[in-house]
């Protein structure tokens, strides 16, 4: 579930692969991205959306613990 402030890229350039990514938010800029690639009649978008994005932050609150809102 995207609350506007997230920012997720969806691709299909090659034929039948995928790829959901999104980057890591951190203090300024995004020091990273994660994105996971796979056979695009595999993925579901929905559920990988989600996932990249609760491991992105999570990754955050690793990295940078004093952030107060990640949502």
């Amino acid at each position: 579930m995207l609350d506007g402030r997230e920012v997720v890229y969806l691709d299909k350039a090659m034929a039948g692969i995928a790829c959901v990514a999104a980057p890591l938010r951190g203090r300024g800029a995004p020091p990273a991205a994660l994105s996971l690639s796979g056979r695009a009649e595999a993925m579901s978008y929905d559920r990988l959306t989600r996932v990249v994005l609760e491991v992105v932050h999570e990754a955050g609150r690793a990295l940078f613990p004093h952030r107060t809102r990640w949502r």
